[in-house]
């Protein structure tokens, strides 16, 4: 697994991710397609007006998401396929967290959110995700970010329902228990 590499989205690579999107990541999944990874930016009634069902509606929003660098996170390649993506963002950056009373305290710019991983099927239980996390918090160092913070369900038992990534691998890396809600858990590394 030497031959991966992490790269931090920018919109010069949407066509990276539409592809992943597009093809790879819910080849297994189909009836998760219709994401692009997008739900964190709307507010329940935004998303109660857009139609999940309309694939090509959702893709239409990640552009606009991905040409206004709303969406950021990073992508992990393969030979230069794209093989896994992260969605993180400062905390501030995502609507349904703002908007959800216990995820919403500390919402300040020292703070970033990882609200989803997607892992290629054929690649999923390979170390993808924990290599993602790494370099996210790499990069955290050097850019302001105070604390990580990661949403894992509590019940999470297919790698759908554990999208915010397994409580795990973020044990495994050093994140703590920060707050026990009644589906998730809030996970939380200081950086230093």
């Amino acid at each position: 697994m030497n031959d991966i590499i992490i790269k931090k989205f920018s919109p010069e690579l949407m066509d990276d991710y539409l592809y992943f999107f597009d093809n790879v990541g819910f080849s297994d999944h189909e009836d998760w397609s219709w994401c692009y990874c997008t739900s964190y930016h709307f507010d329940d009634e935004m998303g109660k007006m857009l139609d999940h069902t309309a694939k090509t509606g959702m893709r239409n929003e990640a552009i606009l998401l991905i040409k206004n660098k709303i969406i950021n996170g990073y992508l992990a390649y393969q030979n230069d396929n794209v093989i896994g993506w992260c969605n993180v963002n400062k905390k501030n950056n995502y609507i349904r967290i703002i908007n959800r009373k216990e995820l919403s305290e500390n919402i300040d710019n020292e703070i970033k959110s990882i609200v989803c991983f997607l892992i290629a099927p054929n690649m999923r239980g390979k170390g993808i995700a924990k290599k993602i996390l790494i370099k996210i918090c790499e990069d955290s160092k050097n850019d302001g970010t105070k604390y990580i913070e990661a949403y894992p369900l509590k019940n999470g038992k297919s790698c759908f329902e554990e999208y915010p990534g397994p409580v795990r691998l973020y044990e495994n890396m050093g994140f703590v228990k920060y707050k026990e809600l009644e589906n998730e858990i809030i996970m939380r590394k200081e950086i230093k």
